[in-house]
C-alpha cells in the first residue's frame, strides 16, 4: 500500500494553523507592546520636527510634512512598522538626520537589529517549531492506526506458528535477513 505523503504534508499544514494561533496571539501582543514603545519614542524626540521647505531645509513653520512622521500615534506606529518591514527605511532615517542630527540614526538602528531581526528571527522560530510538532504528530497517529490494523491482523494467526510480524525487536529474530 503506497502512503500518500501530499496528504501527510496537508495534515501537517493544517496542524500547524491551528495550534500555532495560541504562540502566534502571544507573538502579536509582544510586538505590540515593542511598536508601541518605539512608537513613543520616536514621538518624544521626532515629533513636530519633520517638517521641510521645498528646497530640502527644516521649515518648521511654513514647512511640509513627510509621509513618514512622528506626529502622532498612528503615523508613528506606521514609521515603526515601516521601518521593521524594511519599506523605505532610508527615507525615514535622511528625514531624522535632516530634522535632528546623524545621532538619531541610533533609534533606527535599535529599531531594525531589535525588531527586524530579533522579533523576525523569533516568529519564524515559532512557526517552524510548530511544523516540527505537527509533523511528529501527524507520523506518530500515522503509526498509532498501522499498529492498530496490524494487531487485528495478528489475532487471526494461530498461536502455534510465529510469524516474522510478531517480533518487536528486530534482534528477537535471532537470523539474518
Amino acid at each position: 500500500m503506497k502512503r500518500d505523503y501530499t496528504w501527510d504534508n496537508f495534515k501537517v499544514l493544517i496542524t500547524v494553523v491551528f495550534q500555532a494561533f495560541t504562540y502566534i496571539i502571544d507573538y502579536i501582543i509582544l510586538l505590540g507592546i515593542y511598536m508601541y514603545i518605539f512608537a513613543v519614542l520616536g514621538m518624544k524626540y521626532f515629533a513636530g520636527k519633520f517638517k521641510f521647505s521645498d528646497d530640502g531645509h527644516v521649515d518648521l513653520i511654513n514647512g511640509s510634512t513627510p509621509r513618514a512622521n512622528f506626529d502622532t500615534l498612528y503615523e508613528a506606529y506606521t514609521v515603526v512598522f515601516q521601518v521593521i518591514v524594511g519599506e523605505d527605511v532610508l527615507g525615514a532615517v535622511l528625514s531624522a538626520i535632516r530634522a535632528t542630527s546623524w545621532l538619531s540614526t541610533l533609534y533606527f538602528i535599535i529599531l531594525v537589529v531589535t525588531g527586524k531581526y530579533v522579533l523576525i528571527q523569533l516568529f519564524l522560530a515559532i512557526t517552524l517549531g510548530n511544523f516540527e510538532e505537527a509533523r511528529v504528530q501527524v507520523n506518530y497517529g500515522y503509526l498509532t492506526s498501522r499498529f492498530i490494523i496490524f494487531k487485528m491482523f495478528k489475532r487471526k494467526k494461530t498461536k502455534k506458528v510465529r510469524s516474522l510480524a510478531s517480533f518487536t525487536n528486530i534482534g528477537q529474530i535471532g537470523g539474518k535477513i
